[in-house]
């Protein structure tokens, strides 16, 4: 426990160098020397990486059979908002005729590969498939299925999923070279599009090659001024000119309580709330929630994927009182861990308010760019 501990502690201080070398800030003497330490690492890590992908790429690939696959990726960690693109895609495309495969993160299923829901009914708990697979099957209405081999989680949709569907859509796949793809989409952050200009684990990026991609979603634009999203746009037509490079932003469609008690939205304005998540990008869900019109009297931010405790809850209802907060707000994926948690304590029920996000293009011009670009991709 003492060495999680170490580990946990080691993972976030790396994580504020990031940012601070992100927005520019000055490093203290130590924080220098344990920079150039990491960036000594980077280069093992980016050689290791160049010849583990090498060999990927030169195997041979599964070619899904009777059916499209898109990838929805990105070249770094954290938070771009893949989940969000993916359920605009099984939306756009018809969950019936779709079905999700995700990389699991945070399950406990030691299974190569697990079906989690039909399009109808969910089939295993949370802890078995992880948060964001769960969220998936509850709300998507499409099926889905887990595994770190997608090939295999596929191929357990074709056992058991009939008629099997169209189209596939791969979570965090662009690392993926194990099948053939249909259409690439990479994310990257507006905010921070190439994070610090470093790989791990002196940055956050995975890999730096963009070549790949078919498509790129500018994510969270709404937060840079025009002229940085032109910047943005105009490297990245130079560096993949193949590519379609479209903008967008989150925004909060709807937020409610999980047991019917009514909230009405427009008591959001100047209502005082408690902020908890779990996830890749926690300072774009607070500004969301501050676009709402509420108050912050408080965060309670986890590292992504957080598995919950009642001790956690204990500490969250305790906060949300000692800042003067009405509320605690969190995400859908959050509340799959938090929920089985306040299902048990009647008294927390009314304070918790869940928000549901989705993507929305900056110009209908674009929107229109990309389901055209989509339908050229599909039919060829």
């Amino acid at each position: 426990m003492a060495r999680l501990f170490q580990w946990k502690f080691i993972a976030l201080y790396i994580q504020s160098l990031w940012k601070k070398t992100i927005c520019k800030q000055k490093l203290s003497h130590c924080e220098r020397i344990f920079f150039i330490m990491l960036c000594c690492i980077e280069y093992s890590y980016r050689w290791f990486f160049y010849v583990h992908q090498y060999v990927r790429k030169h195997k041979k690939k599964y070619k899904v059979p009777n059916a499209y696959v898109i990838s929805v990726g990105n070249i770094s960690v954290g938070g771009t908002g893949k989940s969000v693109v993916a359920a605009f895609l099984v939306d756009l495309l018809n969950p019936s005729a779709c079905g999700v495969i995700l990389r699991g993160y945070g399950k406990k299923d030691k299974q190569p590969a697990l079906l989690v829901g039909d399009g109808k009914r969910i089939i295993t708990t949370v802890e078995n498939a992880g948060d964001e697979a769960l969220m998936a099957a509850r709300n998507l209405g499409c099926t889905v299925a887990v595994g770190s081999n997608r090939k295999m989680a596929i191929q357990i949709v074709y056992k058991n999923i009939h008629p099997h569907p169209v189209f596939f859509i791969l979570d965090d796949a662009y690392q993926n070279h194990a099948l053939v793809k249909d259409l690439e989409i990479v994310l990257l952050d507006a905010t921070a599009p190439y994070g610090n200009g470093h790989c791990l684990p002196a940055g956050p990026l995975r890999e730096k090659d963009l070549s790949r991609a078919d498509c790129v979603f500018i994510t969270h634009a709404d937060n840079v001024v025009s002229h940085d999203l032109a910047k943005i746009k105009n490297d990245l037509q130079t560096k993949i000119p193949q590519a379609l490079v479209v903008a967008t932003k989150h925004v909060i469609k709807k937020i409610y309580n999980p047991y019917d008690i009514i909230f009405d939205n427009k008591e959001a304005s100047g209502c005082t709330c408690l902020v908890v998540a779990a996830i890749g990008n926690f300072s774009h869900f607070l500004s969301n929630i501050k676009n709402c019109g509420f108050n912050i009297g408080g965060v309670c931010e986890y590292p992504d994927h957080h598995a919950y405790t009642r001790s956690d809850l204990i500490e969250i209802i305790a906060t949300m009182k000692n800042t003067g907060a009405s509320y605690v707000i969190t995400t859908q994926k959050d509340w799959e861990k938090l929920g089985p948690l306040v299902h048990m304590r009647d008294d927390y029920k009314k304070f918790f308010l869940i928000t549901t996000v989705s993507i929305e293009f900056l110009s209908y011009q674009e929107y229109s760019f990309f389901t055209e670009f989509l339908k050229k991709r599909l039919c060829e």
